[in-house]
């Protein structure tokens, strides 16, 4: 069954009796969004469930038939494939060989630290990267082992900044919330 949410009215809250009612409201949505939720989630999993073993067979069976495939392709390439060509066909598949993207592999006994090292060697400067970036992390926890750090920040362009916001849980103590509208 298919229902239509109706959209929420935005009607200003004129006093505190209101505000809770509301409040109350939104604890009462939510936990019925998560009732939802939890159904929707249990219901997908019976379905995975269901279906995992027939998934499984297919897809080793699919896994298997490729690697077969590709192993005949690879051997007879010329007869399937002539003139050059990358791809062909059967009345139910198009197949072939596509180029992959362009990679970069180590040779034999060599590392990429070793790589790196014959690059700055080399002064091939521009093979090589270099990440500069703000310790963002350091500088919170200096800031809270100690406030005089604010000063030092502040020399260096970066305040201190941190939001309150207003939220509203609902309690999950086995309250009975309410019902119907607001």
């Amino acid at each position: 069954m298919i229902t239509i949410a109706k959209k929420p009215r935005a009607k200003e809250l004129s006093n505190q009796i209101d505000f809770e009612l509301a409040v109350d409201r939104a604890s009462y949505v939510e936990t019925e969004l998560r009732l939802l939720s939890a159904e929707r989630d249990a219901a997908v999993q019976r379905a995975q469930q269901t279906h995992a073993g027939a998934l499984a067979a297919l897809a080793d069976e699919l896994k298997a038939k490729l690697a077969q495939c590709e192993r005949y392709a690879t051997a007879h390439r010329a007869e399937l494939m002539p003139k050059e060509r990358k791809s062909a066909e059967t009345p139910l598949s198009i197949y072939g060989f596509r180029t992959g993207m362009p990679t970069l592999k180590l040779v034999p006994r060599m590392t990429w630290e070793k790589v790196l090292e014959n690059l700055e060697r080399a002064k091939f400067a521009s093979w090589v990267r270099t990440k500069k970036e703000v310790a963002k992390d350091a500088m919170l926890s200096a800031l809270q082992c100690n406030p005089a750090v604010e000063k030092t920040l502040a020399g260096v362009g970066v305040r201190f900044a941190q939001k309150e916001h207003f939220y509203v849980e609902p309690k999950t103590d086995g309250a009975t919330p309410m019902r119907g509208g607001e």
